[in-house]
């Protein structure tokens, strides 16, 4: 497997350990990668994560894999899964085509709320959350920590 240049720095934060059929996902903290990390978490396959920056995102290696600059990108061997989509989409798509055709009101948020809470209660999406905030306040500024 090719590995993914961190703005010529080694990647800032790594997931499990590597095995020669690891896949790889390239995230920003908080951004849509979030949905395949928890996947990933779900599925227990080996992976590890690179924390990109938007210097890295630009980087010429970086765009050899992933023409449009973006994040999500998950390595799994030959196979790139790009920004364009993420392990989220087929879900969501399924589900607003249900809406729509059941003509669903979708302004009312408390079942998104509930939603939200099942979620968070989810041991794989509290793993990745973790792995992901805790990464982000550890590089944050001292004026981001202090609030």
């Amino acid at each position: 497997m090719k590995s993914v240049p961190v703005g010529g720095e080694s990647p800032i934060g790594t997931k499990r350990a590597k095995t020669r059929n690891t896949m790889t996902l390239c995230y920003f903290p908080g951004a849509s990668a979030l949905a395949d990390h928890i996947v990933l978490e779900w599925i227990g396959a080996p992976y590890e994560t690179v924390r990109m920056s938007h210097a890295s995102i630009k980087a010429p290696d970086y765009l050899a894999l992933n023409p449009g600059g973006t994040v999500p990108l998950l390595i799994d061997g030959d196979f790139l899964l790009t920004g364009a989509r993420s392990a989220a989409d087929p879900y969501l798509f399924v589900m607003l085509r249900w809406a729509i055709h059941l003509a669903m009101d979708m302004g009312e948020p408390k079942n998104l709320l509930y939603f939200i809470e099942r979620m968070q209660a989810d041991p794989g999406v509290r793993a990745a959350l973790f792995a992901e905030e805790s990464d982000l306040i550890q590089h944050a500024s001292p004026r981001t920590r202090a609030g």
